[in-house]
């Protein structure tokens, strides 16, 4: 079976559908007789794109034009490479499969995240936008099968009309090789002056992210844990905001930005801290479709804390790998973190199930095996019912 992933998020750029999309076309490569993907160009593509099992077409382009792009040149690739899947990791450039069915027959995948069926280009509630989304509804219903990564997105599709029975539900998956328990003695006192409880985030800092949240439970946590220590891992347009409440709630001793984040010290900054925590919040159009860090950290080992929005109680079995509060709730939040280290067993015991569901079943081998079944039983479905008509 053959397979072309297109995706306008994709490394070196680092993100959630950047490392669902990698990661699942690596997985491919084992099964399919060909994978390829198409992705934005970048500075530094070249030297990464080597080290991967599957060919990288790069299109000079923009990661929001590619859908524009792309259309005198996915007929093309198509025709040459015959795939029997073209599976989109964002609905915006399913436009360039539709086109491309005039030329090349083929079964046409997405994977839904949630906030690309929020976003839109133009102002909320004008007619632009409505205009707008009825586009995106009439592309959907072309779609042959949909992969939600989540309940809540699996509901977000079943409001816009389409039906269940194509759709089929598959978690996103992490690492368990690469994110994983390690020592890190001595990195406290190297950082930090000394070893102290650490909660930590890490997220683009964006507002929907709900860092502030964070910031505004942490006076409360302070009470309890004096020597708390919040690391904010990440950079993005919302610095500044944060810094401000970080100045309003006299908190600078008790936060350090640590910047942006590339995959060496990812694995360091998960062990370093004793609680991972992401508290997003749905601000349209930015919602969290699931969290893929959850399941990072849960792999270090780590228990984590989020937010009742979006995907996430996908991501958290709450009880179990973490625990759950509601977006906007600081008192909760703080009661949490306070919960989990004054109760270190506890917080253990959360860290040690994580793992263990990240390497039973949250991992991209077990994820991109189903989802390459579920794909090879549309496909014989498919051929089953060409041979039927054609009988």
């Amino acid at each position: 079976m053959r397979t072309i992933i297109v995706s306008q998020d994709f490394p070196p750029d680092i993100g959630g559908i950047q490392t669902y999309t990698v990661e699942l076309a690596r997985r491919f490569t084992k099964y399919a007789s060909h994978v390829s993907v198409i992705a934005p160009e970048k500075e530094i593509a070249n030297r990464t794109d080597k080290l991967e099992p599957f060919h990288v077409h790069r299109i000079p382009s923009a990661n929001t034009l590619l859908p524009v792009t792309l259309m005198p040149l996915l007929p093309v690739i198509a025709q040459k490479e015959n795939p029997d899947f073209i599976f989109h990791t964002q609905w915006q450039t399913v436009v360039n499969s539709i086109w491309t069915k005039k030329w090349h027959d083929h079964k046409i995948i997405t994977a839904i995240h949630g906030r690309e069926l929020f976003f839109t280009p133009f102002p909320r509630n004008s007619s632009a936008e409505k205009l707008y989304l009825n586009k995106m509804v009439r592309i959907l219903r072309q779609v042959d099968h949909f992969f939600p990564v989540s309940n809540y997105t699996r509901e977000l599709l079943l409001n816009l009309g389409i039906p269940s029975e194509k759709m089929t539900l598959f978690n996103n998956g992490t690492d368990p090789d690469y994110f994983r328990p390690i020592e890190v003695n001595g990195l406290h006192e190297k950082l930090f002056g000394k070893k102290r409880p650490v909660i930590m985030t890490m997220a683009r800092l964006v507002s929907w992210k709900g860092i502030d949240m964070v910031l505004k439970a942490l006076p409360r946590i302070k009470k309890a844990i004096p020597d708390i220590l919040y690391l904010i891992v990440g950079e993005g347009p919302d610095r500044k905001r944060l810094e401000q409440i970080i100045s309003d709630l006299d908190l600078k001793d008790t936060v350090r930005f640590m910047g942006a984040y590339r995959d060496e010290r990812r694995v360091q900054y998960y062990n370093l801290c004793d609680i991972f925590v992401l508290t997003s919040k749905f601000e349209y159009p930015g919602v969290e479709g699931f969290g893929i860090v959850f399941l990072e950290a849960s792999a270090c080992g780590k228990p984590v804390i989020g937010s009742r929005t979006g995907g996430i109680p996908d991501a958290i079995d709450e009880g179990k790998t973490g625990l759950l509060v509601e977006q906007l709730d600081a008192e909760a939040l703080a009661d949490a973190v306070i919960n989990l280290l004054k109760n270190p067993d506890y917080a253990a015991e959360l860290g040690r199930n994580g793992r263990a569901k990240v390497t039973e079943r949250a991992n991209w081998d077990v994820i991109g095996a189903q989802m390459f079944n579920k794909m090879s039983n549309l496909h014989k479905n498919s051929m089953y019912q060409l041979s039927a008509k054609s009988g």
